[in-house]
């Protein structure tokens, strides 16, 4: 049965867990007794989410790709910017902070009130590849009935593309420089290209999750087996 979910998306700069833990957690115990399920998205990847927001906001020293037939990905694809050192080391360790902070505290919310919590990564939803965690979280949400919604199942097809797919080095025009300033502040591991991929155990450890809760991840289960054929059949 294809159950449909309402729900609503809150941003971390909009302080949310502040607010929900205000006056004794009087949030989180309302949401918790709606039946409220969580899902906690975040990127693995801060320094494509960093070049991302400086593209969107045209902050700095930005090469605009601006070729008048480029569809949208493909003209922030195609921009190169000058990032600032300091400031994207900053903002790239405030940002680490932000989703420990934001981590430990849902899970403790979780445990303390009783509700279903699914943390996910951006990353493990990209592509074809990413159908199946995308499956699941649809089956969270919805109670177990979002893995047989037909149609729903697999990702849409721009919905979660990555667009920033070659080396920092070929947008970053001052790669040296971020890279030297990341190193210098300890970010040796925001460096690694592994960071910007999908990653099998976590994205199994998402189904795992999603399937003790609910039947209704079967059919997401089914999915990966068959992704995961393929995959070896190309390779």
């Amino acid at each position: 049965m294809c159950v449909r979910a309402l729900g609503f998306k809150w941003m971390y700069n909009q302080h949310p867990l502040h607010v929900l833990g205000a006056s004794g957690d009087a949030g989180w115990r309302s949401l918790a007794a709606a039946g409220v399920r969580v899902v906690h998205l975040v990127r693995r990847d801060y320094l494509a989410m960093e070049v991302s927001r400086q593209v969107l906001k045209g902050e700095g020293n930005v090469d605009a790709f601006r070729a008048a037939n480029a569809t949208e990905v493909e003209r922030r694809a195609r921009t190169h910017v000058m990032l600032d050192p300091q400031k994207s080391v900053r903002l790239m360790k405030a940002h680490a902070a932000l989703i420990n902070a934001a981590t430990a505290e849902l899970r403790a919310a979780a445990a303390e009130h009783n509700f279903d919590l699914l943390e996910v990564a951006y990353e493990d939803l990209q592509g074809a590849r990413g159908a199946p965690v995308l499956c699941a979280v649809r089956a969270f949400v919805s109670g177990g009935g979002g893995g047989a919604c037909g149609e729903l199942v697999r990702a849409p097809a721009e919905g979660f593309l990555k667009i920033h797919t070659e080396p920092p080095p070929t947008y970053v025009k001052n790669w040296d420089d971020v890279e030297a300033a990341m190193r210098k502040a300890g970010l040796d591991s925001l460096l690694s290209p592994e960071r910007s991929q999908r990653n099998a155990t976590m994205a199994a450890g998402t189904l795992a999750a999603v399937a003790a809760m609910h039947d209704g991840v079967r059919e997401c289960m089914l999915l990966e087996r068959t992704l995961a054929a393929e995959e070896g059949e190309n390779r």
